[in-house]
């Protein structure tokens, strides 16, 4: 792992610290058994709360970072089967502040890219369901 990825993703994560674990509005989690897109939302929250602990060295601060980084690439390429999921991705995409910066990165569209890319492959499985 280079430098400027170590320092990408504690930029994102970094702003998250201030943030509460219940960022998503809890209405958005009326289908938690039947769409994957609850469960990485869920990681999320629990890296959150991993990486918002006191750490004895920075290795174990870098690893919490990692962790959530993760948590969201996870979100970011999970792709919602309900709608219910769907609406949980976006809420969680644009009322978490790091993750709306990580849509907006200048150093690469990629992820704006993975996020919309999953977001069509749900409205097309949902289209052949109905």
């Amino acid at each position: 792992m280079t430098t400027t990825s170590i320092l990408s993703r504690r930029t994102l994560v970094t702003s998250a610290a201030a943030l509460p674990a219940l960022a998503v509005p809890a209405i958005a989690f009326a289908a938690t058994d039947t769409d994957p897109i609850f469960p990485a939302i869920e990681r999320w929250k629990e890296a959150l709360a991993f990486s918002d602990g006191t750490f004895a060295a920075p290795l174990e601060e870098e690893a919490a970072l990692i962790k959530e980084s993760d948590a969201v690439d996870a979100i970011f390429q999970t792709v919602p089967t309900t709608s219910a999921g769907i609406r949980a991705k976006i809420d969680f995409a644009f009322s978490v502040n790091h993750v709306t910066n990580h849509l907006k990165s200048e150093i690469s569209d990629e992820p704006l890219r993975t996020f919309l890319d999953t977001l069509y492959e749900s409205a097309r499985m949902m289209a052949r369901e109905a």
